[in-house]
């Protein structure tokens, strides 16, 4: 049902879209020419947005295959980190990786990245300047690895802590 919707809107997308290039390329208005071709870009860059959301609600739909593959997780925490470095000396914000058990996993690389990256990111922009984030790898007694992320930034508000787990709620303006 969602790849049928997501099918239904993007037809009419992808037309728009194309229309509105070929004008924007072809078409000369008479007259506020600048202002045609503003819209022309807005109308696109809208067109990308929408298609953009469409995708989001389709992994959210249908959950990509899991991959499993062997691979040190230190090698993706400073592969994460290396991402990172830039916006964190931007905003001054230190990194500190804890690192007590650092061996293979067989994991889906992917999908674990996309985890550490989201709640990094999120620590990321719940700390204003001069920071602290802290990623930990620690080896439980179970041979379970718990992998810790924590940020000294302001915390989730306790009056929307409860829908933090529902789909596509935010508090960020982007």
């Amino acid at each position: 049902l969602a790849s049928g919707v997501a099918h239904e809107i993007r037809n009419p997308l992808n037309t728009i879209s194309t229309i509105t290039q070929q004008l924007n390329k072809d078409f000369e208005p008479i007259e506020r020419n600048e202002e045609f071709h503003t819209l022309a870009s807005l109308v696109n860059k809208e067109v990308k947005r929408i298609n953009e959301t469409i995708n989001s609600f389709l992994r959210f739909a249908k959950p990509e295959k899991i991959v499993l593959k062997e691979f040190q997780l230190s090698d993706l925490i400073n592969q994460i980190e290396d991402q990172y470095k830039p916006m964190l000396v931007e905003k001054y914000i230190a990194f500190e990786k804890i690192i007590e058990w650092n061996g293979i996993v067989n994991w889906d690389r992917n999908q674990i990245q996309q985890v550490l990256m989201n709640l990094i990111q999120n620590s990321f922009d719940a700390i204003d300047n001069d920071g602290k984030i802290i990623l930990k790898i620690i080896l439980e007694a179970n041979e379970q690895i718990r992998i810790e992320i924590i940020d000294n930034g302001n915390g989730i508000p306790t009056h929307i802590l409860n829908k933090v787990f529902n789909l596509y709620f935010t508090t960020k303006a982007k």
